[in-house]
Order: structure tokens, then C-alpha cells, then sequence
């Protein structure tokens, strides 16, 4: 069995993406753990996963920095500045631990999930893994996403500049995730987001009546470019018939409380406010939902296609989605995903009610969920990666 260690620095906010990921290598046949840093309320935690008998577990741990020093404080220059060089100690404290475990062993792969501009610092270590494996980086989104801080983009240029001049050498393969129309140089490969269907196996297929009322679910950490201000600003205008009833599960993040402050001075009594929510836990109640809604505003992260893992989960839950930016995972002719303009204007809710109120005469559910299941698994987005190696 071949062995790969994973980089993943994120893989706690992104687990996930991460446990699908390594579950699909282990599909693969090969053997994966995970080295990553970790935080509790006191401490950064240097710290190693193993997938085994699916579940992840533990192998080593080791505090590595005080959590408060690297957060600490207000965003004067001088606490901004101690923030940057704690982090600084920080990644190096990682980079040490993270080549002393990788020495003690033999692995035939390293995949990295992007650092971002700390990776101009990991040269030493890009070169001593290069020596005995093969190091594959994976970019998420490409290009990168343009922000509005002036100080982010030139970091982001920096991170990119050093990157293809000085570090690319040491890495075999590139995989990356399409936003925007790019030719990708010889290292890359273009793979698509994709997610773990054995979660999503045992989801009941029976649709759920569809009369005067029509239910739609978003599932999302709330961020500015997913848009749904303009759904709101939509349901506003909505004057028809069919009752919307949306309940949206996310955290209460500043753009969560921005929004649900908009729904409410528009009184849209029907729109939910769920908090957070384990996607395994509400699994089980996906049956009562008829659409779902994905990302509106990919235009907002300079994103021409959405790249997103939520619409293939939402695929393989069996739920048709409504998206802004074309989706590359599928075909032009899907017909259970409904596109609105790529814009920050509202649009017409009678247009999502016709075209849900067609597909409800077919099995949709089945359709669905047998393109996830076939298509959307990251067994098969990783197969050509490792195939290329």
C-alpha cells in the first residue's frame, strides 16, 4: 500500500473536504495521515491524524505556542506587527515538528493543501520532502481570489511570484479547482471539488409533495460573495401564489447577522434563521426540502465558475440548487441546476417555482444522486491526479 502524508493546516475548518479527500486516497490504495495545527482555547497544537477503519484518530499531538499570543490584542500597528512575528514562530515551530515526524517515516507522497503567503517560507521544507517523495500542492481556487485590500493582493502576488520562480521546482503536480479562465502550465491538472457520497447513501428518495408551498434549504458559512442578499431583496418583490418557506442553516457570523437584520426589515416571517448545524445531523430531514440555494455572488470573488463543494452535496442529497456562476462538475444540459444572472440585481422567484414545478414531474432524486454518485466522488477527481504521477 502506498503511503501520504497530508498537509493541511485548515484541516479542522475544513474537515470535511479533508476527510473526503483522504478517504477517496485510501479508496485508491493508499494509506493517509494527516499533520495539521489545532487549537484549543489556551494553546496551538501541533498535531497528526491517522485514517483508519473510518474514523479519525489521533497519533500525536504537541503544544507548540500560546493561542493568546499569536490573537492577542486590538489592531493597532504595533499589536499587528507582534500578530505577524508570533506567527512567524509559529510556522516555524510547525515546519521543525512536521519535517522530525515526516524523517521517522517513508512516504511515497506529501500532499499539500495551499498555505498561502507563508509558503515563501517553507522552501527548506518543499526541498527535503522533493528528495524522497513526490509533493503535490493543491491550489483550490484558480487564479486566486481578488480582494478589496490592497495589502492582501500584494501578499497574494508575492505568495504567486515566489511560488513559480522559486519553490515549483519542488513540487511534481498541481492540482487546481477552475474559477476563471486560465491556462494552466505543465504541473497543473484540472480536477473538480467534489464530495464523500457513502454520507449521503442512505438518503430517502421519495420527493416531498409540492403544492402551495415551496421549500428551500441553504446550508453555508455565510460569507458576502455567496449573494443572498440579492434572494432576500428577491423574496421581497415575490408576490405570487406559492408560499417560500426557507430555513438557512449557518453560524451567526457578521455577514449571517447583516442579513438576517435585511430579512426582517422587509418582515420575510418565512425566512429561517437556523444557526449552525452538522450536516450529518439534519441528513435525515433533507426529504421535506424541495430546492436548494447555492452561491449568487461568485462575481464578488472575481469567480466566473463556481467552484463550490455545496452544490455537489446538495447533487447528491437529491436537491435541485439555484447558482449564480457556471458549475464546470456538470453538464451544459443539467437540468435540475437553475442559473440566475451573475449580477447584484435581484430576479424573478416565479421563474425558480416554473422550473422547479417541470422537474417535479420527472425522478428527479434518483437523476441526481446517480450523476453524484458516478461523477462528483473525489475517487474520481483523484484518480487522474495520481494516474499523471
Amino acid at each position: 500500500m502506498k503511503e501520504l502524508l497530508y498537509l493541511n493546516l485548515d484541516f479542522t475548518k475544513y474537515q470535511n473536504k479533508a476527510k473526503a479527500q483522504v478517504k477517496a486516497f485510501d479508496k485508491l490504495g493508499i494509506r493517509t495521515r494527516i499533520a495539521t495545527i489545532d487549537n484549543d482555547e489556551k494553546n496551538y497544537i501541533f498535531r497528526i491524524y491517522e485514517y483508519n477503519d473510518n474514523r479519525f484518530n489521533i497519533l500525536e499531538e504537541k503544544i507548540i505556542l500560546d493561542f493568546f499570543k499569536v490573537n492577542q490584542g486590538e489592531n493597532s500597528l504595533w499589536v499587528l506587527f507582534k500578530r505577524f512575528k508570533n506567527t512567524m514562530r509559529l510556522y516555524k515551530e510547525f515546519k521543525k515538528n512536521f519535517l522530525a515526524y515526516f524523517k521517522r517515516g517513508k512516504y511515497d507522497y506529501c500532499y499539500i493543501r495551499r498555505i498561502g503567503f507563508f509558503i515563501i517560507f517553507f522552501k527548506h521544507v518543499l526541498k527535503e520532502l522533493s528528495k524522497s517523495c513526490d509533493v503535490i500542492y493543491e491550489i483550490p481556487t484558480y487564479p486566486l481570489d481578488k480582494y478589496n485590500s490592497f495589502l492582501v493582493n500584494m501578499a497574494q502576488s508575492l505568495e504567486m511570484f515566489v511560488f513559480n520562480h522559486c519553490l515549483k521546482k519542488y513540487i511534481s503536480l498541481i492540482p487546481i479547482m477552475l474559477q476563471n479562465d486560465a491556462k494552466p502550465d505543465k504541473k497543473m491538472v484540472v480536477i473538480s471539488n467534489a464530495m464523500d457520497y457513502e454520507r449521503f447513501a442512505d438518503i430517502n428518495e421519495e420527493k416531498s409533495a409540492f403544492g402551495k408551498e415551496l421549500r428551500i434549504i441553504i446550508l453555508a458559512h455565510i460569507l458576502d460573495w455567496h449573494g443572498y442578499d440579492r434572494f432576500v431583496e428577491s423574496l421581497k418583490k415575490y408576490d405570487g401564489d406559492i408560499k417560500i418557506v426557507v430555513d438557512i442553516y449557518s453560524d451567526f457570523n457578521e455577514e449571517t447577522k447583516k442579513l438576517k437584520k435585511l430579512a426582517e426589515s422587509y418582515n420575510l416571517t418565512d425566512v429561517h434563521f437556523k444557526g449552525q448545524v452538522q450536516l450529518d445531523d439534519i441528513l435525515s430531514d433533507i426529504q421535506k426540502y424541495h430546492v436548494a440555494i447555492g452561491s449568487l455572488g461568485y462575481h464578488r470573488r472575481n469567480g466566473k465558475y463556481d467552484t463550490s463543494i455545496k452544490n455537489k452535496e446538495y447533487c447528491a442529497m437529491g436537491l435541485p440548487f439555484v447558482c449564480s456562476a457556471v458549475d464546470m462538475a456538470f453538464p451544459e444540459d443539467f437540468e435540475y441546476i437553475y442559473y440566475v444572472p451573475a449580477d447584484d440585481e435581484s430576479f424573478d422567484i416565479n421563474g425558480i417555482i416554473n422550473w422547479y414545478r417541470e422537474i417535479n414531474k420527472k425522478d428527479y432524486k434518483t437523476d441526481m444522486r446517480k450523476y453524484a454518485s458516478e461523477e462528483l466522488t473525489y475517487e474520481k477527481q483523484y484518480k487522474s491526479v495520481f494516474s499523471k504521477l
